[in-house]
């Protein structure tokens, strides 16, 4: 999704990161629960899925507007939010991982959970590899309250083992609802990484893009290095006195609107760094 992110241990300073998101397992201890209360108390949002922000006496660590119900005895079931993405429309859509039950309370709902008719068991058959949704079996699934979204579902272990193009989709809407000034912002293929670091009165944004294959057993080879062209970079700076690709020293064109630095890379191959200086003077 080209966000830039870290993966943190529980000793990281929270306070760094405007939006933490949390595996779908992890539940909280007493020690987590009072770190995320602070976090969220000083501004920071919380993407939690499955058991994640749930404490040990079963409830929410901090406040999604909702409440913890347990389980979904159906498996799998169905999701469908109330907005449109770049390729979904508001229908349902199937989820194999687990999901789980909750009550809003005075949080947005922002999908609903909609279960089949019944489980695929050998008295319950369904010729299809899930049984069709029941429009009139359904609770809410996406919450979004004071501290941030949670997702009523295993969201993560879906797209780790499903690939689901509809997860992806959803947890992309629901970050940039919860992150709205992003640092970098590009339209890099899914394959690329885009990288943000700084550097005096420099920023230097790094854009890599490879399409690995499998050889062998499971092992991962670049054969091919592909030209990727008209990549657009937007950075959140100060105005810049110049902005130029690097190792080349290549100066480039630049806008800058509303606090984004924004350029077009033509043409790369595999790595590109950009560089956004402002006035050392300035400093």
């Amino acid at each position: 999704g080209n966000y830039l992110f870290n993966f943190i241990d529980l000793e990281e300073d929270f306070s760094k990161y405007k939006l933490i998101i949390m595996p779908d397992s992890e539940a909280c201890d007493d020690f987590i629960k009072e770190k995320l209360k602070k976090y969220v108390a000083g501004g920071g949002k919380i993407l939690a899925s499955g058991r994640s922000a749930i404490d040990n006496n079963g409830n929410f660590a901090v406040d999604f507007g909702c409440e913890f119900d347990g389980e979904n005895e159906y498996q799998p079931s169905y999701i469908r939010p109330y907005f449109d993405t770049k390729s979904l429309s508001s229908s349902a859509y199937v989820v194999y991982s687990k999901g789980y039950k909750v009550k809003n309370i005075s949080g947005r709902a922002l999908a609903n959970c909609e279960n089949p008719y019944f489980n695929r068991t050998a008295e319950h058959f369904c010729s299809h590899k899930h049984t069709p949704n029941n429009k009139n079996d359904h609770f809410p699934s996406v919450i979004q309250g004071k501290a941030g979204i949670y997702i009523a579902f295993d969201i993560f272990s879906e797209y780790a083992e499903m690939g689901s193009i509809t997860v992806k989709e959803i947890v992309y809407d629901l970050i940039d609802r919860l992150v709205t000034d992003k640092s970098v912002i590009t339209n890099l293929p899914a394959q690329g990484v885009v990288t943000l670091t700084k550097q005096n009165n420099r920023k230097i944004v790094h854009l890599l893009y490879a399409s690995p294959v499998k050889r062998g057993n499971g092992t991962e080879i670049i054969e091919d290095i592909i030209p990727i062209q008209n990549t657009e970079v937007s950075v959140l700076a100060d105005k810049p006195q110049k902005v130029y690709l690097a190792p080349q020293k290549e100066d480039i064109d630049f806008t800058y609107e509303n606090g984004y630095v924004k350029i077009v890379v033509d043409n790369f191959e595999c790595h590109q760094m950009i560089v956004v200086e402002k006035d050392a003077s300035e400093e």
